[in-house]
């Protein structure tokens, strides 16, 4: 792991005008790794390997070549310096509720038993994927042209708000069971869908705010009926979402409207479809009007112009906090002489 500033020491010179000249220097050798300010690792994994459920590691700047495994502990973060800097190239495993904020993601991306929270991170040519469910706020997915930015298989509550997922090789996101919420993301230049959101019992919930640009395939796809959570709300609807989604350039069908058994008809309002021609909106939605076996959309009181509402990890509100949690981090593990640090989350500042 390269060095990073430890201490920083003053230099003087006198100049041939009597006057003095000082500067700071940072020393670039190596930085510790502690643990709680006691410990000297050399590695993530082995300061994963000392920690316990619900502790907090945060990792300073630098380029980490190592899988990170920890599966065995629930209720992990790991927190980096920075999103750019702090870099993991390999594959993380994490268990029951396993956390990541404000790191570099490469390579092998995350995987969780349970169910992952990304918080801040920036992914490039890496997703998230999870057996149950992932809460995702404020990412950069980055993929490069090949593969998915996340996926996750099973039915507890899940979130995907202000994230960037540009340049998926396929579909970007895939939620067997469906998503709860689906806020103020930008998901464009997919080669296959936006999201699939599919399997019996799943479906879609509030979806709002968010930019749906250029996907192949199209914006939103169930594959299967959803049976027990209702059609989704994109405008108006059951869950008063303000709709405000932008459908621009995207493959047809835009949004496939398998709402199956459930009989209410699934709101879309509100939206911006790149046109104002009633046939023409018409024509993006696979419903009731294309197969008499599927729920209607409700594509009426359209928009006009498009939305101009905040999107994206720059739109992100959790930023400024988590900005703040790193510094607090990043002061206590210089002021223990330390790069990789361990807190309880009650010691956590």
């Amino acid at each position: 792991m390269a060095g990073r500033c430890k201490a920083r020491y003053a230099m003087a010179a006198l100049t041939a005008a009597g006057m003095t000249v000082s500067w700071t220097c940072e020393d670039t050798s190596g930085r510790g790794i502690t643990l709680n300010g006691q410990g000297d690792y050399s590695t993530i994994q082995a300061a994963v390997d000392d920690a316990g459920q619900g502790d907090v590691i945060f990792i300073p700047n630098g380029r980490y070549e190592e899988k990170v495994d920890a599966m065995r502990i629930s209720d992990l973060t790991l927190i980096g310096e920075s999103n750019v800097n702090a870099v993991i190239a390999r594959t993380v495993y994490g268990g029951s509720g396993f956390i990541t904020k404000n790191l570099g993601i490469e390579g092998g991306g995350i995987y969780g038993v349970v169910s992952v929270g990304a918080y801040g991170c920036r992914f490039t040519g890496a997703g998230v994927g999870t057996n149950i469910s992932w809460i995702l706020e404020g990412n950069v997915f980055a993929c490069g042209g090949s593969g998915g930015a996340a996926g996750k298989k099973g039915q507890d509550f899940s979130r995907l708000a202000y994230n960037d997922i540009f340049d998926c090789g396929n579909t970007a996101v895939t939620a067997y069971f469906g998503i709860n919420e689906v806020v103020a993301n930008r998901i464009n230049d997919t080669r296959g869908l936006a999201i699939d959101y599919w399997v019996d019992g799943g479906g879609l919930g509030l979806v709002e705010d968010n930019e749906f640009r250029n996907n192949t395939s199209g914006a939103l796809a169930g594959g299967h009926p959803m049976r027990y959570s209702g059609p989704g709300d994109l405008g108006g609807g059951w869950l008063g979402s303000r709709g405000r989604n932008i459908f621009v350039g995207n493959g047809i069908p835009v949004i496939h409207g398998e709402t199956g058994s459930y009989p209410e008809t699934t709101s879309a309002k509100f939206n911006y479809w790149g046109t104002t021609d009633p046939a023409e909106i018409a024509a993006m939605v696979r419903d009731c009007s294309d197969t008499a076996s599927l729920g209607c959309i409700d594509t009426s009181e359209f928009l006009t112009e498009e939305p101009q509402v905040p999107r994206g990890a720059d739109a992100w509100p959790g930023r400024r906090a988590l900005d703040a949690e790193v510094a607090a981090l990043k002061a206590a593990s210089l002021a223990a002489g330390g790069g990789i640090t361990l807190f309880t989350r009650d010691e956590a500042p």
